[in-house]
């Protein structure tokens, strides 16, 4: 395990320890030698792709247009 910073030193060093943790290494953060927590990397999150679902669900306007005259009809009182 490297060096455990304090709490102190990681506030005033925080840009700097940002960047080292964002290159790969971990950083252990702690008080009276004891680690409390860590500044690690992250995983890259793969970029998502618009349109996914495109051409794979189909979506029936024309049901949802007479659904939503007959919701109107209750509502109006017309039955």
């Amino acid at each position: 395990m490297s060096k455990v910073y304090t709490i102190y030193e990681a506030k005033t060093q925080l840009s700097k320890l940002g960047k080292r943790a964002a290159a790969g290494e971990t950083i252990y953060v702690g008080a009276y030698g004891n680690v409390q927590f860590m500044l690690a990397p992250v995983a890259p999150v793969a970029k998502r792709k618009l349109g996914a679902w495109d051409g794979k669900k189909h979506i029936n306007y024309t049901a949802l247009a007479e659904s939503d005259a007959e919701i109107a009809s209750w509502l109006e009182g017309d039955e």
